[in-house]
């Protein structure tokens, strides 16, 4: 069932790079970075290469790093809600490993001990002597998901971070994955009575938008729904990430 999952991905990733995804990125722009707490309420945001003072009545960690939803108010007035906060390791490319994902595939369509292989794979990539402190603190993050059974890959796909976390067993995949450009995603890849279920819940509705166009258009068969909050199945430990030698 992994290879769902890889598809899922395609589409997304093939989307990145049209025109479609593009001018989506200009209603739903959320790469958001906290500069400044300038009162109780307002606060100095960045996006892209713009900076901007708003108020926010949700408390915002500054330094922190958001997804979020755009919209113009009366007069032109930019506004921002929805605010979702990244998960940590968003905050650096570092924390991420140049792969792209369909190098796993490969792993998991194996089945004999396809866990093992992949518990293997990342223990020789740490033993590479290409391998820097950055990727082998992320290796060794991934080994500690994966003793409590799930598969972390945090990954820089053509430049874009994306975290892909999931759990399998014989009849489902559990998983989350997270996009620079669409927020996170969780969902369900099923197999009953010969055929494969598809259910995915999105925090965004432009999100929720896009991917139904989407995937109409590729024929794939999903429930999509609208979720308030996403979280990871595993929390990546950003403190083992930061430690500099």
């Amino acid at each position: 069932m992994i290879w769902a999952l890889g598809k899922l991905n395609k589409v997304i990733n093939s989307g990145s790079s049209s025109g479609n995804l593009q001018q989506f990125n200009a209603n739903l722009p959320i790469g958001i970075s906290v500069l400044k707490q300038i009162d109780p309420l307002r606060y100095k945001l960045l996006f892209g290469k713009r900076e901007i003072t708003t108020k926010s009545q949700k408390r915002l960690e500054v330094g922190g790093h958001y997804w979020g939803e755009f919209g113009e108010g009366k007069e032109g007035v930019l506004l921002i809600s929805n605010l979702e906060k990244k998960p940590d390791i968003f905050d650096d490319d570092a924390h991420f490993l140049d792969l792209e994902f369909e190098l796993f595939e490969d792993i998991f369509k194996t089945k004999e001990q396809p866990i093992q292989l992949f518990k293997s794979f990342i223990l020789s990539k740490m033993a590479e002597s290409t391998t820097n402190q950055n990727a082998f603190m992320v290796c060794e993050n991934i080994l500690l998901s994966l003793n409590k059974s799930i598969i972390s890959l945090p990954l820089l796909q053509d430049g874009r971070k994306t975290l892909f976390q999931f759990h399998i067993d014989s009849q489902s995949v559990v998983f989350y994955m997270a996009f620079e450009n669409l927020g996170p995603i969780e969902g369900i890849i099923s197999f009953e009575n010969d055929i494969f279920k598809t259910t995915l819940a999105v925090k965004f509705e432009k999100t929720l938008f896009w991917m139904k166009k989407e995937l109409k258009n590729l024929n794939i068969d999903a429930s999509l729904s609208l979720k308030s909050k996403i979280c990871p199945l595993y929390e990546i430990k950003k403190a083992l990430l930061d430690v500099k030698g």
